[in-house]
């Protein structure tokens, strides 16, 4: 059985124990974007289907994430969009368009050619540096672990200019 809840307060309480207890009692607890994600696609989701459905270490973010510019290219989905939003928010970024004047991670999720080749312009133009160029499992692993990781297994390749 998987409960939804909202993350617990800071500093706990009544509700971080009882999430706590469910935990021990093999039940899943998931965040509230679940049941909106859920909602949104019309089906039951699974809570391991992304990092994103777990309850979020709430503090001030991942460090190093703090006032990190961010933007996405190519979302597959709504859903997708307010998972990665999500996730986002809560590691201590600021998501902005991709025509942003300068990025310091440009997440992507695809790998056509055209979606490849826009990225190629923003790098040339300076926008952002191929080595920020990210998939967006570099975000989903970051928010497993709760800590900054390297960008290096992520990067992705780009197409010459």
């Amino acid at each position: 059985t998987s409960r939804a809840v909202s993350p617990p307060p800071p500093g706990g309480g009544r509700l971080a124990r009882r999430l706590a207890e469910d935990r021990a009692r093999g039940k899943e607890v998931v965040n509230m974007l679940w049941l909106q994600c859920c909602t949104e696609e019309k089906r039951l989701l699974l809570s391991s289907d992304s990092a994103g459905f777990r309850p979020f270490k709430r503090d001030d973010g991942i460090e190093g994430f703090g006032g990190m510019i961010v933007s996405i290219v190519l979302l597959a989905s709504e859903t997708e969009h307010l998972l990665i939003t999500e996730m986002l928010r809560e590691a201590g970024c600021r998501l902005v368009p991709s025509t942003q004047e300068r990025l310091d991670v440009l997440l992507v999720d695809g790998d056509d050619a055209e979606t490849l080749e826009d990225v190629q312009v923003g790098v040339a133009c300076g926008r952002v540096q191929a080595d920020n160029v990210v998939d967006v499992e570099w975000l989903e692993a970051c928010i497993d672990t709760w800590t900054k990781l390297p960008m290096d297994p992520y990067l992705v390749s780009l197409p010459p200019v």
